[in-house]
């Protein structure tokens, strides 16, 4: 989990399934209906954007064209309640 412009930013890949997890300043769930995003995620040296959309409650969901295997990177450009928000991350399989 990272802090990201007065939020905190939580990213978990599983296989090609990508899932972002919002939370406020006061560690609080940002809703959904408040979270628009990409991410672009580094596999095997070739770089793969995804869109994200609103899943159930704080989360925003994405599906990678690849499994995640071999992922180094990944960087989220997000819109929290309308403030653009970035994070990068680490991927570690």
């Amino acid at each position: 989990m990272q802090e990201a412009h007065e939020n905190w930013v939580e990213l978990l890949v599983n296989g090609t399934q990508m899932k972002i997890y919002i939370l406020d300043d006061r560690e609080k769930p940002v809703s959904g209906s408040l979270l628009s995003g990409t991410a672009s995620v580094l596999i095997d040296g070739n770089i793969y954007k995804v869109q994200l959309i609103p899943g159930i409650d704080n989360v925003l969901e994405g599906n990678l064209p690849v499994s995640a295997a071999g992922a180094s990177a990944a960087t989220v450009l997000l819109m929290v309640r309308g403030q653009p928000v970035s994070a990068r991350f680490t991927i570690r399989n």
